[in-house]
């Protein structure tokens, strides 16, 4: 009995290295092999299109590579800007935040969603929405923080504008 225990125990261990190369070293090579991989997203937007006192924008976001973006997140972030300060735009308040989950976006592909600003009422004279990438399992080369102006704005984000009509 003791001959067969230890037989059966060597033939475990004749197996188990395979399985535990797979089961550690795979996976930990895998996911290194994704952390390398580099993906370019591009975030635009058409609008605003008006509807019912708010702005319509028409978001896209495209990965133009080389590798399948994963675990794509967009925040957007809106500040109310008064009517005080020159040319009729004041200072700006930060407000609402909202999250899209994009998830997987393979190279060359696209995807696009209507994000809708509303007037949170007041005086508000023009409303900014800061559209851009919040995370994404991969190096993003498509820009880093920013967008804060027009002038700062990259690939991976898109500043909306709208007006409030008077």
């Amino acid at each position: 009995m003791r001959r067969r225990t230890a037989l059966a125990a060597l033939t475990g261990l004749a197996v188990l290295p395979p399985l535990a190369a797979l089961a550690f070293d795979g996976p930990d090579t895998a996911h290194g092999a994704e952390a390398e991989a580099t993906v370019r997203i591009v975030v635009d937007a058409d609008g605003p299109l008006l509807d019912d006192g708010g702005a319509l924008y028409d978001v896209r976001v495209r990965n133009t590579g080389p590798g399948t973006a994963t675990g794509l997140v967009l925040r957007a972030v809106t500040r109310t800007c008064s009517a005080d300060g020159p040319q009729g735009v004041g200072p700006c308040v930060p407000g609402a935040r909202r999250f899209f989950q994009v998830g997987d976006l393979p190279t060359g592909r696209m995807t696009s969603f209507t994000y809708t600003v509303r007037p949170g009422g007041g005086e508000a004279a023009q409303i900014r929405t800061f559209m851009r990438v919040v995370a994404v399992d991969q190096v993003n080369t498509g820009g880093v923080d920013g967008c804060d102006t027009v002038a700062d704005a990259h690939d991976s984000c898109a500043m909306l504008v709208y007006n409030v009509p008077r």
